[in-house]
This record gives C-alpha cells, structure tokens and sequence, in this order.
C-alpha cells in the first residue's frame, strides 16, 4: 500500500494479461521498439532483411589455436593409420584362409557359393561298407528295409541328394546314402592311384553286376580291388570329398554293413544339436574313443560308426599320397580304423574329436549271421522301438534284450 505505481508509464492492461499464467510477467515494448523484461533484460527484433536462417555464432563449432589443429590432424592420422591395419589384417586373413584350403586340398568357395550353402541345413553321408555277393546282396536289402526305410524324407540316396541340389531351391534330403563296394576286380590295385586314366568309380561290380533290387543310384563301386583295411576308406574318403566339394556336403561316415545298426532319430538330433555348419566345421571327427598306444592318440572304433568333416576326408583322400599313407599306416598289424586315425591325426592342425560312446547313435552285433531275415528284422523292431522318444533299448535298460537274442541265435552278444 505504501508504493506509488506510475500507470501511466505502462500501457492500458488488465492485472491478468500483464502476468503471465504461471506468474511470470509479461514483457513490454517501449517507444523504442525495444521489448523490456522485468529482469531488465533487452532485445532487439530481427531486422527484416537479417535471414532467419542464420545460425547463432556460438553454435558454430570453430578450430581456435595451434593446438586444437594439431589435435584435429592427430586423429585424422590416426583414423588413416587404423583403416591401414584393418586391411593389412585382412589381407592376413585371407592369406590364411588360402593356404588352410590348399593343406586341405579343398577349393576355395565363392561367395555366392558359401552364400547357397548357408541356407541349406546339415547334411552328412552316409557311406556304408559292403561287399559283391548274394549274402552281401540279403544285407542290403535287409538294411533298406530297417533304418533306411522310416518314412522320412530327411533319408535319401545319394543320387536324389545331387538331384535335389541340381533342380531344387532347398533340399529336403540332409542324409544321403551310398553303399561303397570295391568293384575294380582282382588286377586292380586295393588303393585308386594319382592316374587321371583310371577313372575313380565304375558302372558294375566287378562281375559286370548291378543290384537290381536297391533304387538308381544306391550303390557306388570304386575302381579298386575289394580289401577292408589295405586302401578302400582312403578311396572312398577320396570319392566322398569331390562329391562334398561340389554338392555341399559337411560331413562324411563311414558304417559298416552288418552287423551293426543306426538310429535314424539320434543321428538327427545329433546332427541338429552338436554339430555346427560350414564354415565352422573344421577338422571334426568323432566315434567311439579307442586308446592307440603305439601312437600315442585315441581314434574312431570302425566296429560301427565314425565320421569326419569334409575338409578331413579331402585331406585323407586327396592331399596324402598312397605312398604317405603306407608309411603311416601299421604295416604288422593293419586294422582300418587305427589307420585312419593315423592319416587324421598326421594333420598339422589340431583335431576336434567328438566322443559318440554315450550318444546311441550306433549298435554293433545287434545280432548274429545265424539269425534268419525275419528274426533280425525282430530284433532290429525291437532296439528300434523306443527310438523316436530318445532313449534307446540295450542291456542296461532293458535287461531281456540278451534273453532275446540268446534265443534267435543260441549265443549271447552282449
């Protein structure tokens, strides 16, 4: 009450529009077109020629000093000097790449190549050993019958799984088969030799015989003399890496005829969880352990099932000469499968061993030669049984398994 207000220097206004909504007050213009604050702030309109567009000085970022472009310099180096090492290392890197391919004996994939084949799923072939004859004949049709007839498309023979990469954009097949037989007769050497005039595989057996009873494309004959452990797994190796190399195969197996079994089911999740796709799957190789103690390592057991990755079988089959092999093979006491621990492990990378004895992929003596064709299919019906849920009959779970077998062939197995 005791201040003097001077109305007449501010203009005619009610109390509310000279403050603000929030309490502030608002400002005023005077007679020199200067608006005033309460703060006693001023400022000048823009003139009407000053651009609108134009940025306040201070905003603009400026290089003030000797020392701020010496700085600025310094990090341009910098960035110039890491782009160098980055292609250096690059370059490193592809350097290594050619020479792990060329100690493979694997060609170099293409980009689009690698591209195509990362959208295809894990595929592994299944090669399984056998022999001419008409036993030999009874056991593949045998087989045909049991794990390779299970109504799943995942199964196929090796011919439908080059048709399927030919013609197809994705290949349903992931395990294609072949049965691998030394077809090149007795004046053939047991080992395909480096001879680019003797072709690798052969159209018939070594009679002139085709199984007739199998599908197109079920068997493969080698142009070798049929032998178990004296050059038919390098052979077939060598075989299995041109065909990975051009249709896209990650794995090669090798399975014998009989007596052993698969499981189907387990060989899928095994595929599905363990193993990894290309380019990751390097130098794999996996079975049942065995101690080699002359050399000093573990390899595969070849009673039943073991496979490698494909640059491991390009490296057995096609970058180790026969002559390589013969020194490296045992030659007292030859056995197939501790030989081809031998060629794997004389690799000078490192190997990844993957341990099947606990997976129930595999059976071997499932049942004896005695057991007649309705009596093995029994018998394989019933280790088969309870596959597709993961667990597998044997003589621990199932403890009248050996009973069983006992009274189809008088001898126990197990």
């Amino acid at each position: 009450n005791n201040i003097d207000l001077d109305m007449n220097k501010f203009p005619a206004q009610t109390k509310k529009s000279s403050i603000g909504t929030r309490g502030k007050a608002l400002p005023r213009t005077n007679t020199n077109n200067t608006r005033v604050f309460t703060g006693g702030r001023t400022y000048s309109p823009p003139s009407a020629s000053a651009p609108l567009w134009k940025k306040s000085e201070k905003n603009i970022p400026r290089i003030k000093g000797t020392k701020s472009l010496i700085a600025c310099c310094s990090l341009v180096i910098l960035i110039l000097i890491s782009a160098e090492q980055s292609n250096k290392l690059r370059r490193k890197l592809s350097s290594w790449k050619e020479a792990v391919y060329s100690t493979t004996g694997l060609a170099l994939p293409s980009s689009s190549s690698s591209s195509s084949s990362r959208q295809q799923p894990i595929s592994l072939l299944l090669g399984i050993f056998s022999e001419t004859g008409m036993d030999h004949e009874a056991q593949r049709e045998f087989i045909r019958k049991t794990y390779l007839d299970i109504g799943d498309d995942r199964i196929c023979t090796l011919s439908e799984f080059v048709r399927q990469t030919e013609e197809d954009y994705y290949r349903v097949c992931t395990v294609p088969y072949t049965f691998v037989i030394g077809a090149g007769g007795d004046n053939q050497p047991t080992t395909h030799l480096e001879d680019e005039l003797s072709p690798l595989t052969v159209e018939t057996d070594s009679r002139g015989n085709v199984d007739s009873e199998g599908p197109v494309g079920d068997c493969t004959y080698l142009n070798i003399r049929e032998n178990i452990n004296d050059g038919k797994s390098p052979t077939y190796m060598k075989f299995a890496a041109q065909i990975a190399d051009e249709y896209g195969i990650d794995y090669i197996s090798k399975m014998n005829q009989f007596p052993a079994s698969l499981s189907m089911y387990h060989l899928f999740q095994f595929m599905n969880d363990d193993l990894p796709m290309a380019p990751y799957n390097r130098r794999m190789y996996g079975g049942s352990p065995v101690v080699s103690y002359k050399h000093d390592s573990i390899y595969a057991s070849g009673r039943g099932f073991y496979f490698v990755s494909a640059d491991l079988a390009a490296y057995v089959g096609l970058h180790l000469s026969p002559e390589e092999r013969t020194a490296l093979a045992d030659s007292k006491n030859p056995a197939e499968d501790m030989d081809m621990g031998s060629f794997i492990y004389s690799n000078p990378n490192p190997i990844k061993f993957v341990n099947l004895s606990s997976a129930n992929i595999f059976s071997h003596n499932l049942m004896s030669d005695k057991n007649t064709i309705m009596d093995k299919m029994r018998v394989w019906e019933i280790w088969n049984a309870d596959e597709k849920v993961g667990q597998l009959y044997n003589s621990i779970n199932f403890p009248f398994f050996d009973l069983y077998c006992d009274i189809l062939s008088s001898e126990k197995r197990f």
